[in-house]
Formats: C-alpha cells, structure tokens, sequence
C-alpha cells in the first residue's frame, strides 16, 4: 500500500526534468563555430565555454581572433536566451564575465585544484631545514628537466 500522499515515480520524473540544467561545453574551434546551431538545440539549458581548451584547440598563431569568437559565440548564446557559462576566462575578472552576460562563471578546474594538492602534499613532506629534524632526510630531487619534443622528433607536420 502507497500512502495517498506519495509522488508516483511520472511525478518525479516530470519534477527531475524540472530541475535538472542540461548544459553542454564547447572547448573547440569547431564547437565555437557551431555555437549558433547548438544554442537552437531544443532541452539545452546552457552552453558552457572553456577558453584554455578553446585556445588549445587553435592552430598556434591564431589564437589573437580567439577572443573576438568568444564574444561573438557568448551573444549567441544570450540571443538564443540560454544561460551562459564558463571557466574565467584570461584576462576577464568574475564581475567583467557578469557584466556581458555570464549566468555561471567557475573560476578553478580540476587540473588546478590537483596541481594545488600534489603541491601542497610535496611541501607537507619536504623534511625542514632548520630545527630537530633537520638533515634527517634528504630531499632527492630529479636532475631530469622536461622539454617540449620538436614536430621532427614525433613525426608530426608530416602528411603521410
């Protein structure tokens, strides 16, 4: 027996539907191109921009028109009237995003908030310098420096 009260299982499913924000990320050239297209898309509650990714995503040299396609997507997007969200883009403070428009700005990532732990791990077991402990452990650190590989040495820029 169900008390008279109790939501049936199409009531919530119509109220999850409700409630639920249905976004969708563009972190490529392609994807800016087509924000026009995708802000039609009928259940999109927002588009999501991600300008590092975006930036990385663009052949090198080319990233100065970058931000005149953002601008451009993000009027899209408010045209369209759908939410408009994104990580903090370069050079924008919170309050400049919320001032063209942004309904949603994050202004960490992942990456970062990992960076910052594995930093903050290394230097809660770094051993002191000075004090009782000090010279009890020895801070090995790598002699190995990173360097980007060429186009020649990955075989990349070559058609095949």
């Amino acid at each position: 027996l169900r008390p008279s009260g109790a939501p049936s299982a199409q009531h919530l499913r119509r109220r999850g539907e409700e409630l639920l924000l249905k976004a969708c990320q563009v972190e490529t050239e392609a994807g800016l191109a087509a924000v026009k297209d995708i802000a039609q898309v009928e259940g999109i509650d927002m588009v999501f921009f991600a300008p590092v990714e975006l930036a990385a995503s663009c052949p090198r040299g080319q990233e100065a028109g970058l931000m005149l396609a953002l601008e451009t997507a993000e009027a899209e997007v408010k045209k369209a009237k759908k939410l408009l969200g994104g990580m903090l883009v370069p050079g924008r403070s919170v309050e400049q995003m919320f001032a063209v428009g942004y309904d949603l700005v994050c202004t960490t990532s992942d990456v970062i908030l990992i960076r910052s732990a594995a930093e903050n791990i290394v230097l809660e077991a770094k051993p002191p310098a000075t004090g009782p402990k000090a010279g009890l452990l020895k801070w090995v650190e790598s002699g190995r420096q990173g360097r980007l590989a060429s186009d020649k040495e990955t075989g990349g820029g070559t058609s095949a």
